[in-house]
């Protein structure tokens, strides 16, 4: 997990996960304002999340800027993004690049191809006139 990008489901922001700590878990407890509280309590309380398994160690993420550590429970977390040992991949890159990296062109006749799909799928059609949408036959 170490090196991975994960996202958050109670508030959807993405951390890179710097260390797994085994010494911690849900029903570690910390300091909230002068109160012992467990992460299971907090996350209850603040996003309303009920966390199923109170023995997982918890993902740390250390912030670049200040300094402090964020503890993130892994059944929260969705992993996103690519690893370390990815970017690393030389050949992985250089495939992934040839399909982000795709020239102007191929580009905007795929964008033309979607906008024939909205135009002459049904459901697409139908959606449009529900919520008042109209697209430009000619995009740019």
């Amino acid at each position: 997990m170490t090196g991975c990008t994960v996202v958050t489901r109670y508030n959807q922001k993405t951390y890179k996960v710097d260390r797994v700590d085994f010494a911690q878990s849900p029903a570690t407890t910390f300091d909230k304002q002068g109160t012992p509280t467990s992460y299971k309590e907090y996350y209850k309380l603040r996003y309303n999340e009920e966390i199923k398994d109170a023995n997982q160690p918890l993902l740390i993420n250390k912030d670049r800027r200040t300094g402090n550590e964020v503890a993130l429970i892994p059944e929260l977390c969705q992993l996103t993004g690519l690893t370390d040992a990815m970017r690393a991949d030389f050949r992985l890159m250089k495939d992934l690049a040839g399909i982000v990296h795709t020239n102007a062109e191929a580009k905007i006749k795929e964008i033309k191809n979607l906008m024939d799909h909205f135009k002459t799928n049904a459901k697409c059609v139908e959606k449009q006139k529900l919520w008042h949408m109209q697209f430009n036959d000619n995009p740019q």
